[in-house]
C-alpha cells in the first residue's frame, strides 16, 4: 500500500516551520550584529573621549606655557618700569599697605601709608592699569582651568603672588571694578597658601632631618643608681 500523498496544507505547514527556523537563524545573526555594531560605537566613543581628553591636556599645557611667556615678555618689562618709579621717588605706599585675610575675603589697610606717595602713583595711573589687565588677563587663564594650574604655578607661582599683592593694594584707588579682580584675588589667596604649605614642609623636611641626626642619652643624677 503506497503512503498516502502528503495533503497541500501539510507541505504549506512544512515550509513555513522551515521558514519561521531560517527567519529566527536571520534574527539571531542581526541581533547579533547589532549588538557588535553597538559594542563598536561605544568603544569609538571611548577612543574619542581619550583623543579628547589628551588634547584638552596638550591645550591646557600649551596655554600654561604661552601665559608664562606672555606674562613674561609683556607684563615684567613694565614692572621692572614701575619698580624704578617707586624706588626713584622713594614710595612706601606698598610696604605701608597691608592685606588683612578676614573670614568673608579680605581688605587692604592702609592706616600707615603717606597720602603723598598715592599722588606720585596717580602719575603712573596708565601703567598702574596696564599692570593690572595684565596680572589680571593672567589668572583669567589659570583660574578658568584653560590653561594648567601646576604648570603655571611651578613656574612663576612666587613672582604672580608678589605682583598681585602689589597690584591688589593699589587697585582700591582706580577704577577698577571689583569683579574685575576676582581671578586676581582667587589665584593670589590660592597660590599664596600653596607656597606657604611648600615652605612649612620644608621647614618639616629640615627638623626631621636634625632630629635623626641628633642622639638623647639617659643621664643618671648621683646617688640615684640603683645598688
Amino acid at each position: 500500500m503506497n503512503p498516502a500523498e502528503p495533503t497541500t496544507f501539510e507541505i504549506l505547514k512544512e515550509w513555513a516551520e522551515l521558514l519561521y527556523f531560517f527567519s529566527g537563524l536571520g534574527l539571531l545573526i542581526v541581533a547579533g550584529f547589532g549588538l557588535y555594531q553597538l559594542k563598536l560605537a561605544k568603544e569609538q566613543i571611548e577612543s574619542a573621549k581619550k583623543i579628547f581628553r589628551k588634547q584638552s591636556v596638550r591645550a591646557s599645557f600649551e596655554a600654561a606655557v604661552n601665559e608664562c611667556n606672555r606674562l613674561s615678555d609683556r607684563y615684567f618689562p613694565l614692572a621692572v618700569e614701575f619698580s624704578a618709579y617707586i624706588e626713584e621717588q622713594k614710595i612706601t605706599f606698598f610696604d605701608d599697605a597691608v592685606i588683612e585675610e578676614l573670614d568673608e575675603g579680605f581688605k587692604v589697610n592702609l592706616e600707615k601709608i603717606n597720602k603723598d606717595d598715592l599722588e606720585k602713583l596717580s602719575h603712573k595711573s596708565e601703567l598702574i592699569g596696564k599692570l593690572a589687565n595684565g596680572i589680571e588677563g593672567f589668572a583669567l587663564y589659570i583660574v578658568s582651568g584653560v590653561a594648567d594650574d601646576n604648570i603655571a604655578f611651578h613656574t612663576l607661582g612666587k613672582v604672580f603672588v608678589e605682583e598681585a599683592e602689589r597690584i591688589s593694594k593699589i587697585l582700591p584707588f582706580t577704577n577698577a571694578e571689583q569683579e574685575d579682580c576676582k581671578a586676581i584675588w582667587a589665584l593670589y589667596f590660592k597660590w599664596k597658601a600653596r607656597l606657604e604649605h611648600q615652605k612649612l614642609q620644608v621647614e618639616k623636611s629640615e627638623i626631621d632631618k636634625r632630629l635623626a641626626k641628633s642622639k638623647v642619652e639617659k643621664y643618671t643624677a648621683i646617688g640615684t643608681e640603683k645598688s
